[in-house]
């Protein structure tokens, strides 16, 4: 460490375009700003970097990894160079879908990219299996891209982290935030939570049981120490009850009678009470209910508003008309009384005339149905009647349906016995 002290003051995290992850270095110089592309070593090979942190003092590094110092920062034609690469990447990650699909191999290519030099060509693949036999795909890409292929298989939580999205609380996902490291989540940490065993809706975008089930886990191992268990006994002036279920962020305590036909819910401080004899029901008073109001703005009309005469006399009230007589709701109803009354005489006048014999010096059309001209109905003749059929007065609605179906009966026979002839 003291020789890194004694060459490069400062140090940078930088991250990788195929990565997520932030790797430091040292440099001598403190004008690096976040954003900017630097040049550095990788492995044997030398890539191409984005600055991810602000520069920091050597004092401040902890880690007993060796920092490795940075090359410079890149120049035009480099970052022309880099600008180049990202498009030979793009044009490799379709040509290894299709080569796949061809193949018929189980891989899902998630990402590629060149490295600084383009000699290397790094494809991040997803697979249900385990693992791919690829052995027949990579000198067909090999072939194609001119370049040394890498590829790398990730599983569905690094797929997640490189891609990135949106989770079930409307933020972006942990891991692709601020999550480096990934630990095991088990159905366990669902029920230490006391949360419903229901894998789907606690699985995030990679299919698997979210990250921030984690995250409150072990406050809630800690606090659940201050609770009884579920089924614990207890004693009341009530009778028998126990322990069903216990709220963690309201501290309460759940209880249940034995016949479970009554249950009650008391505070954790309640529950020592009771566990050690000198428990009192609370006496729980009536809440009184609050009167609302609108508040009074002192909001004065423009035009002072006049109720009409129609709903001041509505109320019952004698207002004047404009002849100034007086007038009330009774002699508005005696008005359309009378209507009503001259109406009904009409119609009853109009009843009696169309009863009248239609005298011959009386022109007026008869409305009575008997007074009507026969028109000349071939079914008023009587032989054209069936035998038996009833002439007198209306025919209701089954006799008429009845003479119809002997009608076409009758029909139906003579047809049948001319295409017999």
């Amino acid at each position: 460490m003291s020789e890194i002290e004694n060459k490069d003051k400062y140090f940078v995290g930088v991250r990788f375009a195929d990565t997520e992850k932030t790797y430091y270095y040292s440099t001598k110089t403190s004008d690096l700003k976040v954003g900017d592309l630097v040049i550095v070593p990788s492995g044997d090979l030398t890539e191409i970097a984005t600055v991810y942190t602000s520069v920091m003092s050597t004092s401040t590094y902890k880690s007993s990894l060796v920092l490795r110092p940075i090359f410079h920062k890149a120049t035009a034609s480099e970052r022309r160079t880099y600008e180049n690469n990202l498009i030979r990447a793009k044009e490799a990650f379709e040509i290894a879908t299709k080569e796949a699909k061809l193949k018929e191999l189980p891989m899902d290519f998630v990402a590629s990219s060149y490295s600084f030099d383009g000699s290397v060509v790094t494809l991040t693949y997803t697979s249900p299996e385990k693992r791919v036999d690829f052995r027949e795909l990579l000198p067909v890409l090999g072939a194609k891209l001119k370049a040394r292929v890498n590829l790398k298989q990730i599983a569905s939580r690094d797929k997640a982290k490189l891609v990135g999205g949106i989770g079930v609380c409307g933020l972006p996902l942990c891991c692709s935030n601020f999550l480096t490291n990934f630990e095991k989540v088990t159905i366990s940490h669902i029920k230490n939570q006391m949360l419903a065993i229901n894998v789907q809706k606690y699985s995030g975008p990679c299919d698997k049981l979210m990250c921030c089930l984690l995250f409150e886990d072990e406050a809630y191992t800690l606090e659940k120490k201050d609770f009884p268990r579920i089924g614990t006994p207890v004693k009341l002036d009530e009778g028998d009850y126990f322990v069903n279920s216990f709220n963690i962020v309201s501290r309460t305590v759940r209880l249940n009678s034995a016949d479970k036909s009554d249950f009650k819910t008391v505070t954790l401080e309640e529950w020592g009470q009771m566990l050690k004899g000198t428990y009192q029901p609370r006496i729980e008073e009536p809440k009184a209910t609050k009167e609302y109001s609108l508040p009074d703005y002192n909001i004065k009309p423009s035009v002072e508003f006049e109720p009409s005469k129609e709903e001041s006399s509505s109320e019952g009230k004698v207002e004047p008309s404009k002849d100034g007589k007086e007038r009330n709701d009774n002699a508005r109803h005696d008005r359309r009384n009378d209507r009503r009354n001259r109406n009904r005489h009409r119609r009853d006048n109009n009843r009696n005339n169309d009863n009248r014999p239609n005298n011959e010096g009386n022109n007026r059309p008869s409305n009575n149905r008997n007074d009507r001209p026969q028109q000349n109905n071939p079914r008023n003749n009587p032989q054209n009647q069936p035998q038996g059929e009833r002439r007198e007065g209306e025919q209701n609605n089954r006799n008429r349906h009845r003479f119809n179906r002997h009608r076409h009966g009758n029909r139906n026979r003579d047809n049948n016995k001319k295409e017999g002839e």
